[in-house]
């Protein structure tokens, strides 16, 4: 909404004459600073919301991550031990050969 300032002079001349002058200002500054405001304030939240989804990704991510490197480990170890039991089971075989 526009609110209109106006501001009237009258000069009279000499000779009786009178000219008037009105100069009008069309301000807007009720409706702009609040609006303006407003604006900053939802762009806050927006990029606040942004963030946060973002770190629960980045989150996520890495507990998948970890989770993928556990199990790698697990079947490193798994075979490991496979080897070792058949690293025994060899041995035995040569020592019941003997």
């Amino acid at each position: 909404m526009s609110n209109i300032e106006q501001e009237r002079t009258t000069t009279t001349e000499n000779d009786g004459t009178t000219h008037t002058t009105v100069i009008e200002r069309h301000t807007d500054r009720d409706t702009s600073s609040g609006s303006s405001a407003l604006k900053w304030i939802v762009l806050l939240i927006i990029l606040l919301a942004a963030a946060f989804i973002a770190f629960q990704f980045l989150q996520q991510e890495q507990t998948q991550t970890d989770s993928i490197t556990e199990a790698a480990s697990e079947v490193g170890d798994a075979a490991g031990q496979v080897g070792e039991a058949a690293e025994s089971a060899g041995d035995a075989i040569k020592q019941s050969v003997e």
